[in-house]
């Protein structure tokens, strides 16, 4: 089971009843500020991730400022709730649904939209086959709360959703929600695969003032093809060289008949070291498709192929 707690308030009671149930995951998003935000307790800091069999099975999301609005949420849910969601797989999702962090709450000091609560909640309705409660535990603001509830009975039924706006004055991410969710991602990822890709990718120069014929060449260039080393050596000579630019048209002659294109299993071979740390995956398609049998070719429209 899922429980997901949106609540301004850290819900320290839920978070004591199963830190050492591994069968239950609790997440929650909450204002903190560095321990001095209601209930002022510690346990709602992100590096309390539950006890012994329940270790990795408590996720804190917390605010150090107030003011979160709709973009820092999203960025919480798509790069901590929704994949660690996934990667868990529950049967039931259960919401604490608190709507103290609305717009016009004055005591949650937040700026979520009615929207987002709907689209919360859309997401969350993917998992578990559709089997989610939403509890309400209310709020400040009459009016915000019965906006954001109606956006969110919405969502459960079905019903298409306004797009999410982002403020005119937006003026990117709040550093402190990014330096949250960084602390977040650095503990959970010891728990959790879905957040382990992270690697940083290679540093590369670009300067769009030095985008000359000589760049692009490089990039066309590359192959993914490996030098045969088994072909007879009668068609070789000492002036031959490995796959690269080409310098003359018999040099490339002489190229083409002496690679091959790497295969898959040679590419996977290659980076088995990569696979096996979980750097990269590999897809791999099926012969045929499992689901071939269930299909009525009698009533498709006529003259499709």
């Amino acid at each position: 089971m899922l429980i997901f707690d949106w609540d301004i308030h850290h819900g320290n009671g839920t978070q004591q009843i199963f830190e050492n149930d591994p069968n239950v995951l609790y997440m929650s998003i909450h204002r903190y500020d560095h321990g001095n935000f209601f209930p002022r307790s510690k346990d709602a800091d992100y590096d309390v991730v539950g006890e012994g069999l329940g270790k990795g099975f408590n996720v804190n999301i917390p605010w150090n400022k107030q003011g979160m609005g709709d973009m820092e949420y999203v960025m919480a849910m798509q790069n901590v709730v929704m994949p660690i969601a996934y990667e868990f797989n529950p049967q039931l999702v259960i919401v604490s649904a608190g709507f103290d962090a609305a717009i016009g709450d004055q005591l949650g000091g937040c700026k979520v939209s009615p929207e987002a609560y709907g689209h919360f909640t859309h997401w969350l309705s993917s998992l578990a086959n559709g089997k989610i409660i939403l509890v309400l535990e209310g709020g400040y603001n009459v009016n915000s709360i019965s906006h954001a509830m109606t956006l969110c009975s919405k969502a459960l039924l079905g019903d298409p959703l306004p797009m999410l706006n982002v403020p005119s004055r937006f003026n990117g991410i709040n550093r402190s929600a990014l330096e949250s969710i960084q602390n977040v991602v650095k503990v959970q990822k010891e728990f959790w695969k879905s957040l382990k890709f992270d690697k940083k990718l290679p540093d590369f120069d670009f300067n769009e003032n030095k985008i000359t014929e000589e760049i692009v060449k490089k990039f066309e260039d590359l192959k993914m093809e490996v030098v045969d080393t088994n072909v007879s050596g009668s068609s070789k000579n000492s002036n031959e060289s490995v796959p690269g630019p080409s310098t003359s048209s018999a040099q490339t002659s002489n190229q083409i008949n002496e690679v091959k294109k790497q295969t898959l299993t040679d590419f996977l071979s290659d980076n088995l070291e990569a696979l096996n740390n979980e750097e990269m995956f590999a897809i791999v398609p099926l012969k045929s498709c499992p689901h071939l049998s269930l299909l009525n070719p009698e009533k498709d429209p006529e003259g499709k192929n």
